[in-house]
């Protein structure tokens, strides 16, 4: 017994998915079946959250010590298992509406059971990079199968069950799925398979093992596990097994036929029961139901259908993907090509504008020099004219730097307002360096073109302007 329960507990497996049989569905449920898979889809999306902080810990653990820590694998089973309901509530297997747990359901007809085992470090390592062909095949199935989902649930809804062909290969690809989930969750260290199902070999489960032959009087280790109180108590010695006297003693009590294929046991050594069952899941120790699986619930035989059904998930997969980046990828690299349009429209305004508010600044600072002491009065006015004139040539380079940039069709209007403003900035101080160099006449002409007013409306326009570009850009 020591000797073959830690071959059964050393032994990684494959993922096994139950799906039943297509069976009657409330076409009401069948309507809103969308909308009724909500508030799991919420509660899926919190707890794939914890699910990749246990991942994370996990893989630190296994890379370790070989092996996925048994708290660890327990939550990620449980986590696969709500997973594969909820897929296969949503497109039609069943409906039975998903229990809110991680454990398993004995009246849900959707169950998975798998066994964790020891891992290779090196896959464990690359288990990202060894998962992408898996992730490609998972990614083109599971699009088909969403492809496909209208006529799926039209389908349904019509007839009141789905057809055995959608059934079918519709759990074959959840199936999928999941066997790939649970090898990059290092939950199995078998590499996802069996896409089109599973071979007619896999329709039959091993028997159970033959009994063990009558002990003989000599001391047998198999001793303790025969129940004294069987069998009529004038057959039974007090000291020895009998051999004679109509009666046969019982056999040793034997683990009841594992739940997987044959070409997927370990060990053909059957593995001897001296326990109470164990709860569901237990670290690395599968659930061993107390009574053996029916073998047409567990192995996924699909029809011809069914498989040409897969097939064509596949290749509407591939249309849908290949639609998806005609499309997706010159929309992405017009959007780039925008963003950095915007952004070189953005860079050449702001310049243009810097230039201008250096030279409003040198304005000013000359303004104030012209103003010397012992300067007669029209030498000022003369000062102060030059002076307007050059700020009138540096509005009228910031009017002429607008007009050559190219701007997006979006910011346009903006563009237009900040070189009308420009433009206004350049005639008003063209006119008063043309005032002459009479004080009054100056001073008038200072007074009528409300200069402040006409650089806030430089300022304005070109806040304006350079919002409406960074929006562009964002959007």
């Amino acid at each position: 017994m020591t000797m073959v329960a830690p071959i059964a507990m050393e032994t990684s497996t494959p993922v096994e998915v139950r799906f039943g049989s297509p069976s009657r569905q409330r076409r009401l449920t069948v309507l809103f079946r969308f909308i009724l898979v909500i508030p799991q889809s919420i509660v899926l999306f919190f707890l794939s959250l914890a699910a990749l902080v246990v991942l994370v810990i996990a893989w630190f653990g296994a890379l370790v010590s070989g092996r996925v820590p048994g708290f660890a694998a327990e939550f990620l089973v449980g986590y696969l298992r709500w997973t594969t309901r909820v897929l296969a509530y949503e497109y039609l297997l069943t409906d039975r509406y998903p229990p809110f747990s991680l454990e398993p359901s004995p009246d849900f007809p959707i169950d998975l059971m798998v066994r964790t085992g020891p891992m290779n470090r090196w896959a464990i390592l690359l288990r990202y990079f060894l998962a992408i062909p898996g992730s490609i095949a998972a990614g083109l199935v599971t699009f088909g199968m969403y492809v496909f989902g209208i006529v799926t649930w039209i389908t349904t809804l019509a007839k009141g069950t789905t057809p055995r062909p959608i059934f079918e290969a519709n759990a074959a690809a959840i199936r999928y799925v999941t066997r790939f989930n649970a090898y990059f969750t290092m939950v199995t260290s078998f590499y996802p398979a069996d896409v089109l199902g599973d071979g007619e070999h896999r329709s039959e489960y091993p028997p159970p093992p033959d009994p063990v032959p009558p002990p003989s009087p000599s001391p047998s280790p198999l001793a303790p596990l025969i129940d004294p109180g069987l069998g009529p108590p004038a057959s039974r010695p007090s000291n020895a097994l009998p051999a004679l006297g109509g009666y046969t003693p019982p056999p040793p009590r034997l683990a009841p036929p594992p739940p997987f294929p044959s070409a997927y046991r370990a060990s053909s050594v059957p593995e001897l029961v001296s326990a109470t069952p164990s709860t569901p899941y237990l670290g690395d120790v599968p659930p061993l139901p107390s009574e053996p699986r029916s073998g047409p619930d567990w192995p996924l035989v699909l029809s011809s259908g069914a498989r040409k059904l897969v097939i064509a998930f596949f290749f509407l997969g591939a249309i849908g993907y290949l639609l998806y980046f005609a499309v997706a990828i010159p929309t992405f690299v017009g959007v780039s090509t925008a963003a950095a349009r915007d952004a070189a429209a953005q860079n050449q305004a702001m310049a243009a504008y810097d230039k201008m508010v250096h030279s409003v600044r040198s304005f000013a600072f000359a303004g104030a020099s012209c103003s010397g002491t012992g300067v007669t009065a029209p030498t000022v006015i003369q000062c102060l004219e030059a002076n307007d004139a050059r700020l009138a040539t540096a509005f009228t380079t910031y009017t002429g730097a607008l007009s050559t940039i190219g701007f997006p069709p979006s910011v346009k209007s903006q563009a237009s307002a900040a070189r009308s403003a420009a433009t206004r900035a350049a005639s008003t101080m063209a006119r008063i360096s043309a005032a002459g160099t009479d004080p009054r006449a100056y001073q008038a002409a200072v007074a009528d073109a409300n200069i402040q007013a006409v650089f806030s409306e430089v300022d304005t326009s070109f806040a304006t302007l350079n919002s409406a570009l960074i929006d562009d850009m964002n959007q």
